[in-house]
């Protein structure tokens, strides 16, 4: 019995054991961050707002019905307009690397389409992702191939260096 008083006497004075403070869990600093190069030539989003978002970047996870998360960038800057599209299946864990599922993945609105190249690789890394502040952090890259009915002078579309860090919606 006395064994057992003790024991209580030891847990109720322990200092580390009353520490009661509360851990603040504050979003990041720098969000909605998202670039590329794009056949070697820096690439962000900038000036033009998604039609159904209130900014030129949007992230969607879909993870109940589909499983899946696709990322939209918009850009639209002097004589340039141009849409990119990643979007993948999340088979496993979210984390790790993903192949890109979605055809379309890049639109020069002056000339065309470009789609998924099926031969090399295209993948997508999910780096971190924090479901109490809803912030994916991820790289990426690929290659799309013109469309048929499209009349750029570029034949491929080669996005590397791919890096993104953003809210997402759910």
């Amino acid at each position: 019995m006395k064994k057992i008083i003790f024991l209580l006497f030891l847990l109720s004075s322990c200092q580390a054991c009353k520490d009661t403070t509360l851990i603040d869990i504050s979003e990041p600093e720098s969000t909605d961050v998202f670039r590329c190069k794009v056949n070697g030539v820096d690439w962000e989003p900038a000036g033009n707002n998604l039609g159904f978002s209130d900014s030129d970047l949007d992230i969607y996870y879909e993870k109940f019905f589909l499983n899946a998360i696709q990322i939209r960038a918009t850009r639209d800057i002097a004589n340039t307009s141009d849409f990119m599209s990643l979007s993948f299946f999340i088979e496993s864990d979210v984390l790790g690397e993903h192949n890109a599922s979605g055809n379309k993945m890049f639109t020069d609105y002056n000339c065309g389409n470009y789609y998924r190249d099926t031969l090399p690789s295209n993948i997508i890394n999910i780096i971190s992702m924090d479901s109490i502040n809803n912030i994916i952090e991820g790289t990426f890259y690929f290659t799309a191939k013109e469309g048929s009915n499209s009349s750029c002078t570029v034949d491929e579309i080669v996005a590397t260096d791919g890096y993104f860090k953003a809210k997402y919606r759910n």
